[in-house]
């Protein structure tokens, strides 16, 4: 493995969306995507969700060898018992995929979303979807948008790799993944 102080550009690079419930991956390269998939957490507990992380991550993902880790950071959480449990989880789940000389970046979905096109709702976007949906509330319609970009990422995903993952959260990690060896490797 290289060692990121030096000019040296990773080779390998893993793309994590990590959420309480789960962590989607992506190992990818210059050369393309190696692997990716989901690691759903069990437990009634983040406590349980957590320790069930760290005994998954330890043996369903021991061989994979990458230079760096990028992961999409929390932007914008306005409940701190939330915030508080996604910082538990990233620990969680970033700890024992740490390994020396393993570069570890975050990414925030307002610079990896607009690198593959999906770029926030235009002022016009916005009144299109109020008008096709009238009388929906603040909370509705930020979903609504929530959801439509969640949909361009996997539609990103099956045009770029003819890939139809299974979640949004894979498709997140993949796109994240490929913005990580555009932007570092």
């Amino acid at each position: 493995m290289k060692d990121w102080l030096q000019d040296d550009k990773p080779q390998s690079l893993l793309g994590l969306d990590i959420s309480t419930n789960s962590v989607a991956y992506c190992l990818n390269t210059k050369n393309g995507i190696e692997t990716w998939g989901e690691i759903t957490f069990i437990g009634p507990t983040v406590f349980d969700r957590i320790a069930d992380a760290q005994k998954r991550l330890a043996t369903e993902l021991p061989d994979m060898t990458y230079d760096m880790i990028l992961f999409e950071s929390a932007v914008y959480i306005q409940n701190k018992k939330t915030v508080v449990q996604l910082a538990y989880a990233y620990g969680a789940v970033i700890a024992p995929l740490m390994r020396p000389h393993v570069r570890v970046e975050e990414i925030t979905p307002l610079v990896w979303q607009p690198a593959i096109g999906n770029k926030p709702f235009t002022a016009q976007e916005k009144t299109e979807l109020r008008q096709q949906y009238p009388a929906k509330s603040k909370a509705w319609y930020l979903n609504k948008q929530r959801q439509i970009r969640k949909q361009r990422t996997m539609d990103w995903v099956i045009e770029q790799y003819g890939l139809n993952v299974g979640t949004d959260n894979q498709a997140d990690a993949i796109a994240i993944s490929q913005v990580g060896v555009d932007l570092y490797c």
